[in-house]
């Protein structure tokens, strides 16, 4: 908002993708991000895409522990590794299950951030993206609606 003096500190991670070409180590480095983020003045963090190379259990349930550590709410967009692969409808279920939404809206102090699945677009027709076209709109439109109203009210 315009003469806001709060600042919004954001860490922000692309392709940890454990198991890449050395998963202890890879794991290991995530964990050791988690901690500078815990141990920094972030308000959040945001993780874009390709948490894991290969999206099975095993994966899943090893960066799911390492995300429970952190100490500030953080938002995860899934990557191509995350919800690809011969069977993405069963892929993606396994993201929402052990992550969670693969799209989604948030906010941080006066701010809306909004997530996009990007996957459903490359990987249409399997996972059809039409739902999210439709929630995206609504958000979009409810943020307009929402900033004539406070220019409104500001004047």
């Amino acid at each position: 908002m315009e003469g806001s003096t709060d600042k919004l500190v954001i860490a922000q991670l692309c392709d940890p993708q454990i198991g890449f070409r050395d998963y202890p180590g890879e794991l290991a480095a995530f964990r050791r991000a988690v901690e500078l983020i815990n141990a920094g003045n972030f308000d959040a963090a945001v993780i874009c895409g390709d948490l894991v190379h290969v999206n099975d259990e095993k994966s899943y349930d090893d960066i799911r522990r390492a995300l429970d550590r952190l100490t500030v709410p953080v938002y995860c967009a899934p990557g191509n590794h995350d919800i690809g692969g011969p069977d993405p409808v069963a892929a993606i279920e396994r993201y929402r299950d052990k992550i969670g939404k693969d799209y989604f809206a948030f906010d941080l102090k006066e701010y809306r951030f909004i997530v996009l699945n990007t996957q459903l677009y490359q990987q249409a027709p399997a996972l059809p993206a039409e739902t999210m076209d439709c929630w995206l709109r609504r958000e979009l439109d409810e943020a307009v609606a929402a900033a004539r109203k406070a220019k409104l009210n500001n004047v």
